[in-house]
């Protein structure tokens, strides 16, 4: 079976079956946009079959140490599937291991899922309820996350969301200061306007 095709049938059951199955599948990114988006109707009504169903099989929010399924799919950049956890009950500020919630794991980059991919699940957990200033296990912000993690983007768009820009860390430090130290020259900048200290 070529991996297009497995990618697939991993999408078509990751509601229905074990929380293990729905791990795996989310971390799938192997379809474009355009196959993804043709296959959420199938997902969708996989879905409203058997998430209900709690004697399925199927646990929206089943934990391993990266969180919940929401995590997952908040952390793979997948809009789509996230909206569909949510909206069959998905805890939009559980915390995982580090006390991070889904919306904080959207605001650090990931190796090959664009920016752009975060961007709009930010916005949708934002709009869903999702706390922009909680902090994680070590007190650090979404913020943080994005400010060290060099995402100009995702720092105008939490900013934009009302994120604390002088949230201060366990060590004391901002996201200001994660940007200093980093060399992440336009997110300083783009602190330093909206009023961010040391």
């Amino acid at each position: 079976m070529s991996t297009r095709k497995v990618t697939t049938f991993l999408y078509c059951i990751f509601l229905v079956l074990p929380a293990s199955s729905v791990f795996a599948a989310i971390t799938t990114s192997h379809l474009t946009e355009a196959e993804f988006d043709a296959l959420m109707p199938q997902v969708s009504f996989v879905a409203e079959g058997r998430i209900g169903d709690r004697g399925s099989g199927a646990n929206i929010e089943a934990r391993n140490y990266t969180g919940t399924p929401l995590h997952t799919a908040a952390g793979a950049g997948h809009e789509g599937i996230a909206d569909l956890l949510i909206s069959e009950g998905a805890r939009v500020n559980a915390r995982n291991d580090d006390r991070a919630t889904p919306f904080m794991v959207a605001a650090r980059k990931h190796f090959f899922v664009p920016e752009q991919k975060h961007a709009a699940v930010i916005d949708l957990l934002a709009a869903r309820g999702a706390n922009v200033d909680v902090a994680d296990i070590d007190g650090a912000t979404a913020l943080h996350y994005a400010a060290g993690c060099g995402l100009t983007d995702t720092v105008k768009q939490l900013i934009a969301h009302g994120a604390y820009v002088n949230a201060v860390d366990g060590r004391g430090l901002t996201p200001l200061a994660y940007a200093a130290y980093l060399c992440h020259r336009e997110i300083f900048k783009i602190l330093r306007r909206h009023g961010a200290e040391y």
